[in-house]
Formats: structure tokens, sequence, C-alpha cells
């Protein structure tokens, strides 16, 4: 992967930054609203939400699509994310087993994207489900704080359970179909994942029930 520190200054990757320093006040209203509504966290989760489009956009608009782009794009979206999720999940009761799952791929996703970079020089980026599972999130997130309930918030919930489930399987096979060719261990990857996957639910589950 070749990064350039003037590409983190290109407009694509001030966006993505942008995202990231926003998250912090917006998790910090959040809290102190501890859980009321107010114009100004509404205002900042639309310019937060809007700066995970715009990227994109401007990057294939202006043509700066980067490897330092690449990576920063998804790793801005699971700090933001993060940071925010952690404060609607303690004021605004969002489902900590959603959280978990979330936070599992990222690490899943975090740890095969550095092996696969350091064995051949790819860059994971993030793919089709994994920006719709992203886009999905902060709106059932938004929906929460709005105090939104009855049949649309199902409805993202399940959106958001299936969207995870879905990016993470295509990140996995994407990484097995690099590290694993013709090799039989990746069938003890899959039933170890499988594994540790029940394990986060349980426990989650287990933990939101105390």
């Amino acid at each position: 992967m070749q990064i350039r520190v003037k590409e983190l200054f290109n407009l694509p990757n001030s966006l993505s930054l942008l995202r990231i320093v926003l998250s912090v006040p917006l998790a910090y209203l959040l809290m102190e609203s501890a859980g009321r509504v107010t114009p100004s966290i509404i205002i900042l989760a639309i310019i937060v939400i809007a700066t995970d489009y715009l990227d994109g956009y401007f990057s294939r608009k202006l043509n700066q699509v980067t490897d330092l782009g690449k990576a920063l794009d998804p790793i801005a979206d699971k700090i933001g994310m993060g940071i925010v999720l952690v404060a609607i999940v303690v004021y605004y009761n969002f489902p900590l087993t959603l959280v978990a799952l979330l936070i599992y791929r990222d690490i899943l996703i975090m740890v095969f994207g550095l092996i696969i970079n350091k064995r051949t020089n790819i860059t994971v980026s993030a793919n089709f489900w994994g920006k719709l599972n992203t886009s999905i999130y902060a709106l059932t997130a938004f929906l929460y704080v709005l105090g939104v309930e009855g049949i649309p918030l199902t409805i993202l919930l399940v959106l958001s359970y299936s969207t995870l489930a879905l990016s993470g399987v295509t990140y996995y096979l994407f990484g097995e179909r690099i590290l694993f060719v013709g090799n039989k261990k990746r069938y003890l990857l899959r039933l170890f994942i499988v594994v540790l996957t029940i394990a986060v639910i349980v426990i989650t589950e287990r933990i939101t029930l105390l």
C-alpha cells in the first residue's frame, strides 16, 4: 500500500477525518442530553452521516481514489460509528448485541486486512455490503435517538442484522480466497469463527438481561 502524506489533505480523505472528529462532540451531546433529542444532535448527526456519502462521491468525481482513502474510509466508519454507538447503547437503549457483532466483525476485518496487506500488498477496502450496512446502522441509530418505534424501526433492525451478516461473510470469503488457496485449514477457521460468533451473541444477550 502506497501512502503519500499530501493525500491525507485531499477533499475525500479530509471528509473521512472530519467524520471521526465530529463523532466525538456528537457522542458528548448524546450523553449530555441523556435520552433527549436536541437540534444540535440532529444537525451534527446529519453532517456526520453526509460525510460518509460525500467522501466516496468526491473521490470518484475528482479522480482522487487512493490507497490511503481505501483504508481511511472504513476506519473512519468504524471509529466514528463505535464512538457514537457506545453513547446510544447507554442512553438510548440501542441493542448491545448489534453493537458487539459490529465491533467483532470489524476486528476480524482489521486482522484479515493487515495479514492480507502484509502478504500481498492488497488493501482491503469497503465493499457494497459493508457500506450498505454502515448506512443502515446510521439510520437505525438515528431513529433510536429520535425515539421512533414500531414497524419502521423493526425493519431497520432486521436489515442491520442481515447486512451485517452479509458484509461479514463477503469480507471473510474475500480474505479466505487470498490466504487459504487450496488449504484445508480454512474449514477449521470457518468453524472457529462460527463458534466465536455464537459466543459473542450469547454473552452479549446475557449481559443485556442482567
